[in-house]
């Protein structure tokens, strides 16, 4: 098992023992990502023999060491925040299991309960992360192109939040770009992963977290993810200079045209009824 330290640094092999069979139904494979919340793997549903990701709850500030018995504790002192997060973990991913399998957004299929800690079962996505596919691009992208390409992460999103939910992880490394030019979301993650100073160890993006993820003290809401699509995009020289290690200076001109698009989109769909009961 991974070894858990007050340091938070983790050591020894995947805390998930590859082949480990969860609710009768998934297998456990390899570990793919760790993050301040949790332990990423790639995984397959028995039953109908297909590949899935695997996220499991796993907060390294928060846990303490993990004996053979594979059942997750929290250090000592961490009680509270431990179960308060951990519920916050299963309550995100069950409320977007609901709105999927949904346009624009990685889908949801279970959520499991085991061993004191949470696994949240999601389609494998695939596709391209899109600061690799524009690294990759040999010409800039037209307004009309990047709006039908991001057209359904919006809808996403939108969707979100209808259901009260956030995404506050918006940026090119989690939007991906599928084999038929249209994008998709994924990267969810709770408020505590997402906020800075609070008690996990948390996960920002430069030039794309909003202002008021950077503290505890402010409140976070839809707003949070408008700033996080509008900001790489809407002021061209923002652009260059926020997103330069993914983004080169041929696609400036996908920066201009994603401008029009959003003043389209965001007219449409994030500030029209869909988030009317």
């Amino acid at each position: 098992p991974v070894r858990w330290f007050a340091s938070g640094q983790a050591r020894g092999k995947p805390d998930r023992p590859v082949g480990t069979v969860l609710a009768g139904r998934y297998t456990v494979g390899e570990m793919r990502s760790l993050d301040g919340e949790g332990v990423l793997y790639s995984g397959v549903e028995n039953l109908g023999a297909f590949r899935v990701t695997i996220k499991e709850y796993l907060p390294v500030t928060l846990s303490a060491e993990r004996g053979a018995d594979c059942v997750l504790r929290p250090k000592q002192g961490s009680e509270v925040l431990f179960k308060t997060t951990r519920m916050d973990f299963a309550d995100l991913y069950r409320a977007i299991q609901r709105i999927t399998p949904a346009s624009g957004l990685e889908a949801v299929l279970d959520v499991v309960e085991a061993n004191n800690t949470v696994y949240a079962v999601l389609e494998n996505l695939g596709g391209t992360p899109l600061e690799q596919w524009l690294e990759n691009r040999p010409a800039p992208v037209q307004a009309e192109e990047a709006c039908a390409m991001l057209r359904p992460v919006f809808e996403g999103v939108a969707a979100m939040h209808k259901a009260g939910l956030v995404h506050r992880g918006i940026c090119p490394e989690n939007i991906r770009v599928m084999s038929d030019g249209r994008c998709r979301l994924a990267g969810y993650a709770t408020v505590g992963l997402r906020t800075a100073g609070s008690g996990l160890h948390e996960q920002l993006y430069e030039g794309y977290s909003a202002p008021e993820q950077y503290t505890t003290a402010e409140f976070e809401g839809r707003y949070t993810d408008e700033y996080s699509l509008a900001v790489p995009w809407k002021d061209c020289e923002h652009f260059q200079m926020t997103a330069s290690s993914c983004v080169s200076q041929a696609h400036l001109t996908m920066a201009c045209g994603i401008t029009a698009m959003l003043v389209k989109l965001e007219s449409k769909i994030l500030q029209n009824s869909i988030y009317k009961s």
